[in-house]
């Protein structure tokens, strides 16, 4: 568990990191090594859960959740939804996530409902938590549990996140300013899609990115697929 924002590494690092070290590794083997840095950045329990469904022989939606959900009771990480509303302050919600700020105000919580945009929890952790933090690593995703809600309108199962609170007075970055920044970590921009090295990311909008005080780009919600060629 990252306790201390001292111990991040840099936004610049992880991607940039493996688009430089082709010349002896092919484009999978690049994919799969960001893969493991971001999953380490995840946190223990992101580390456990994604191994355990790497060797379950069941496949499917149903089997992973049936798998987390056994995972998470054993080893104190499944949370009651009504618990998050009551002790933590509500921030807004999105087409997948509702979105909390914890008690010491360093970090927000989200609650996120992983078949939005994902067919299975394992894509789910290894696109939008392994892949996002090699990617955006200033803004890594630590998995903290995971939930069930059977109430009408909020049914499914749920991945529960932390991610770094960015405080700023700034306001958000034009699309010019992120587009910019995307193409100098060597992205190549398609009508709003970003591509590089089997990753391809979208909704880089505004609403998505902060500035912070010194004016350096975080982007906090990105949509993340990968491509292995």
């Amino acid at each position: 568990m990252i306790e201390n924002d001292k111990d991040r590494v840099d936004e610049t690092v992880g991607i940039d990191r493996q688009v430089e070290a082709d010349g002896s590794f092919s484009g999978v083997e690049r994919l799969l090594l960001a893969i493991e840095e971001g999953r380490t950045l995840g946190g223990i329990r992101h580390v456990a859960a994604t191994e355990i469904l790497r060797r379950s022989e069941e496949t499917g939606y149903g089997a992973h959740e049936r798998r987390l959900t056994r995972y998470a009771t054993e080893n104190g990480c499944w949370f009651d939804l009504n618990e998050i509303k009551d002790n933590f302050k509500y921030l807004g919600s999105g087409a997948e996530a509702d979105v909390y700020l914890d008690k010491c105000g360093k970090y927000v919580l989200k609650v996120v409902n992983y078949s939005a945009f994902s067919e299975t929890p394992l894509e789910f952790m290894n696109n939008r938590i392994s892949i996002h933090n090699c990617i955006f690593p200033g803004t890594a995703y630590e998995l903290i549990g995971f939930s069930r809600s059977y109430e009408i309108g909020e049914e499914g199962f749920y991945v529960i996140t932390r991610q770094p609170f960015i405080d700023s007075k700034k306001p958000r970055p034009t699309q010019q300013e992120i587009d910019e920044y995307m193409e100098r970590r060597g992205f190549v921009i398609n009508d709003g899609i970003y591509v590089i090295a089997g990753y391809v990311i979208s909704d880089l909008a505004p609403r998505n990115f902060v500035k912070n005080n010194d004016g350096k780009l975080y982007c906090i919600d990105p949509l993340i697929r990968t491509i292995i060629k």
